[in-house]
Order: structure tokens, then sequence, then C-alpha cells
């Protein structure tokens, strides 16, 4: 009977801790993409679809994930000799166990930056780059030269010019 509750707890501390791992890794995913709107929104408005934006997105959480998997499969085989006493008709570094953690680690972490991949293919380049104009022309002078706040205005002018080109093409 305890080493059927130990089990349990087990399962159950395994899954929060899944749970929590989905939910850091969404929010930041969510905040990188947030920071990075104004670039996304330069990338649509020059002729990026939505696929290679959802790529980008995931090609980040490609370097995290793999960053993850590997320290945390070496500290699973190191780990492993402490907990083998513990296990029952199970190998410590039983390479089947090693595949289905890291499996169900990579589909979590998928779906965790899917939401916000999509939503970063959503954003509408136009109030992406109007919202970051504006927030370029109210930056105080003590924050920003007025070369950069020039420059960062020509390059929005720029962008919102190609937009306006490539939408009127677009309707023609």
């Amino acid at each position: 009977m305890q080493e059927r509750l130990m089990a349990m707890l087990s399962a159950f501390f395994g899954g929060l801790a899944l749970l929590l791992a989905a939910v850091g890794l969404y929010g930041v995913v969510a905040h990188a993409v947030r920071a990075r709107q104004t670039e996304i929104g330069v990338r649509m408005a020059l002729g990026a679809g939505p696929s290679n934006i959802v790529r980008l997105v995931f090609q980040r959480v490609g370097v995290l994930i793999a960053a993850g998997l590997a320290v945390g499969l070496a500290g699973s085989l190191w780990a492993a000799r402490f907990v083998e006493t513990l296990l029952f008709q199970l190998q410590a570094r039983d390479p089947m166990t090693f595949a289905g953690a890291a499996t169900v680690l990579v589909a979590v972490s998928a779906l965790a930056a899917w939401m916000p991949a999509r939503r970063a293919a959503r954003l509408d380049p136009a109030s992406v780059l109007r919202e970051a104009e504006s927030a370029a022309g109210s930056l105080s002078e003590a924050s920003l030269s007025h070369f950069s706040a020039a420059v960062l205005r020509g390059v929005f002018a720029l962008v919102r010019s190609v937009t306006v080109e490539t939408h009127s093409v677009s309707l023609e």
C-alpha cells in the first residue's frame, strides 16, 4: 500500500512539474513575442507570411527545448543512481523511459509555444507599426537623442509607405 501511495504521489508531482514547465515556457515565449512585436510587424509588412512568423517563433523555442533536453538528460543520467533502489522492475537508466519523457516534454513544449506563435502570425502589421511609431514619437529627449528618434521615424515612414504601396498594388 505504501508503494502505491508513493507511486501516486510521484505521478502527481511529476504531472504538476510538467504543467509548471509548460506554463513557464508559455510565459517566456509570450513575453518574447510581445517584446519583438515591432520586428514581427516589420517582417510581415515587408512580405513575411504567417507561416514564416510561426517558423521564426518555433526556431527560437527549438533552441530552448534542445538546451533543456540536454541539461535535463545529463542531470537525469547523473541522478539515476540515487533513485535506483526505489525502482521496481525498471532500470534506472532505461532508454525507453528517457525517450518517452523527452517525447512528452517536446510535445508539451510545442503546444505551449503554439499559442504565442499563432498570435504573432495574426498580427496586423499596420496597427503594430502605428503603435510603435506613436511610442517612438512620444520618447523624451532625455531617453533618446534627436538623431535616433529621426532614424526610427524614417524607418517607420519607409515601412508604412511600402505597406501602403503593397496594399494598393494588391487591390488593383
